[in-house]
């Protein structure tokens, strides 16, 4: 295929390392992005624009990634991308992190907020989470299986907003997908406990990392975004949602879209997680749990 020789690299995350020492095999593979794991077991995602960019993601411009069966780090400004080498000395370096913020309207963004709330429930996936803001969406669960997944769901979620952490367990691996729904929920819980933590001055990164250590499991890629989170890095299309919820509420539904995008109900699904724990933080701050 000649799709390689017009293929650049757009951007690189920060928590790419460019270190010839790891050794990358190929994980998993889609359309949008090829999955790399290292003999540390590091996650590199090599992807599309569709994606964007994220710590662990290395951007280039081609409508498809499902070709790419190779990557090898060459030296700190040269990679190989299936047997072709890149230069990458002057690409741009993703920063996950939402740093430097200025004083934030509180009442913006919480009107923000429930605009984002509004767009989730009026888009997300039939059979995402999402029932869990709204219940009449269970009529969309249809199937034993799919019944069952929505019991699970909600008597794990409903147990953990009581304050019973060790839910998480149960919640870990729950549904459809290569980040099953209970895992992109976890996720959303902890993005929301970093934002609040940001925005109230609340040290949460504590009650985070307990919630990722009683979330660790065997999937790579979940545990990977689960990691993140709790260090605060953030992919675009999250960091970008939270940015317009503060700061630009007129790109709230184009970003609340993009979001959406992310796998068959991972985007709606990590959503309904920050909702949930943002509404929880606000109504009882940290004590609840």
């Amino acid at each position: 295929m000649n799709t390689a020789l017009q293929l650049k690299i757009e951007s690189i995350g920060d928590d790419v390392i460019l270190d010839n020492r790891y050794i990358y095999k190929l994980h998993s593979s889609f359309e949008n992005a090829v999955n790399f794991l290292s003999n540390s077991g590091h996650l590199i995602s090599v992807v599309t624009e569709k994606v964007g960019e994220g710590p662990n993601n290395i951007v280039v411009n081609t409508h498809t990634v499902s070709y790419i069966t190779g990557f090898k780090i060459i030296s700190d400004s040269l990679v190989k991308i299936n047997n072709t080498l890149y230069s990458i000395h002057n690409v741009h370096r993703y920063n996950p992190f939402i740093e430097d913020l200025p004083a934030i309207n509180f009442g913006y963004f919480i009107d923000s907020f429930i605009l984002f709330k509004y767009f989730l429930l009026k888009k997300a996936p039939l059979l995402s989470s999402a029932f869990l803001l709204d219940d009449r969406r269970k009529n969309f669960f249809i199937t034993p299986f799919e019944k069952n997944l929505y019991t699970s769901i909600k008597d794990n979620v409903h147990s953990f907003f009581k304050g019973e952490i060790n839910s998480i367990k149960n919640l870990k691996g729950l549904g459809f997908g290569l980040t099953p729904q209970g895992d992109d929920l976890i996720n959303g819980f902890i993005i929301a406990l970093h934002l609040y933590g940001k925005i109230f001055n609340r040290k949460t990164q504590e009650i985070s990392y307990k919630i990722y250590k009683l979330s660790k499991g065997t999937n790579v890629i979940s545990d990977t975004f689960l990691r993140y989170s709790v260090s605060g890095k953030l992919y675009s299309r999250m960091k970008n949602l939270l940015l317009s919820m503060m700061f630009h509420r007129e790109e709230v539904e184009r970003n609340t879209d993009s979001l959406l995008k992310i796998g068959e109900t991972s985007g709606s699904d990590i959503g309904t997680g920050f909702i949930l724990m943002f509404e929880k933080l606000l109504q009882g701050g940290l004590e609840w749990l």
